[in-house]
């Protein structure tokens, strides 16, 4: 024998079943969160083989390298503001790289703490508020970071000082040359 089911109740049927899963969908909820405390932040990697420096601001070879510089090469900002005089401190380096000497010079002595340090300032906020987005995938923060990061480029920041610029010319082994590269530093 066949039970006939009325239209109504069968399209009924398929609603209640299929409404609970269509209001799951659009939550975009996790189902499983993070760790707290635990997320990858990607690092550029500022590494450079202290034997491939053929020259230096301060002489040939790799004799007498500042120490902030020496703490930048092996780990970054962070492990200059583990350092000593500037525990407690944010710090900042640019770094620029090329073949062209006088170009890189040039850009060193036009930089202005007035008008380019609140550049590094956003960008180094902004690089903060991002890795730890990961966390909030709700999106919750962002319209508050966007006006923090933009706050951060428009503010005036009296108290920084420029502390120095320091080059080294590096040695590059490729396959089948080698590259001579300037890489400047300033140090704020």
């Amino acid at each position: 024998m066949k039970i006939k089911i009325p239209p109504v109740v069968f399209y009924f049927c398929v609603i209640v079943l299929c409404l609970p899963a269509a209001g799951c969908a659009g939550k975009n909820k996790n189902v499983s969160s993070p760790v707290p405390g635990f997320y990858e932040e990607l690092k550029p990697d500022n590494s450079i083989d202290i034997g491939n420096i053929v020259e230096s601001k301060n002489g040939h070879g790799n004799a007498n390298l500042p120490l902030w510089l020496l703490a930048y090469i092996r780990g970054g900002i962070e492990e200059i503001e583990k350092m000593e005089p500037y525990i407690d401190k944010y710090c900042f380096v640019g770094r620029n790289e090329g073949g062209n000497f006088e170009a890189l010079n040039k850009w060193a002595g036009n930089y202005s703490v007035t008008h380019d340090f609140s550049r590094l300032a956003a960008l180094r906020i902004e690089k903060k508020l991002i890795s730890s987005a990961a966390l909030y995938p709700d999106d919750e923060y962002g319209h508050f970071y966007e006006k923090l990061v933009k706050k951060a480029f428009d503010a005036e920041y009296p108290s920084v000082l420029m502390e120095g610029t320091y080059w080294i010319k590096k040695e590059t082994r490729m396959v089948l040359r080698i590259s001579m590269n300037f890489l400047f530093y300033q140090y704020r």
